[in-house]
């Protein structure tokens, strides 16, 4: 298993990741500076191990901004590309609310 820890001072994730499960613990505010940071840590271990699960715990996150929901949605993407299963959990209601709607399918794309 692979750990690597990203901390500053107003964010800090976590990534344990395996052939198995890559899981992503976020903590602080997520925002355009700190996606810039995590982005790789997150997103390069699921090209490269393709776990079974990709879960993003979010309950230590006290901000999010648009940049944010970004990068959970491009986490998204990227485990879907590896046809991983993705769980987000432990976000506040509100912003859990904006992940799941971020997530809809887009009704006008083109069906593969």
């Amino acid at each position: 298993m692979e750990t690597v820890d990203i901390s500053d001072s107003d964010f800090g994730v976590t990534v344990r990741a395996s052939p198995k499960e890559l899981t992503a613990v976020m903590r602080g505010r997520l925002t355009a500076a700190s996606v810039n940071a995590s982005a790789g840590p997150i997103l390069d271990p699921i090209e490269r191990f393709k776990p079974r699960d990709v879960i993003i715990e979010g309950s230590a996150i006290t901000y999010c901004d648009g940049a944010g929901l970004g990068l959970i949605g491009e986490i998204r993407r990227a485990a879907s590309l590896a046809h991983s299963a993705v769980r987000v959990k432990g976000f506040s209601i509100d912003l859990q609310a904006l992940i799941d709607t971020a997530a809809l399918p887009d009704p006008s794309a083109p069906c593969g």
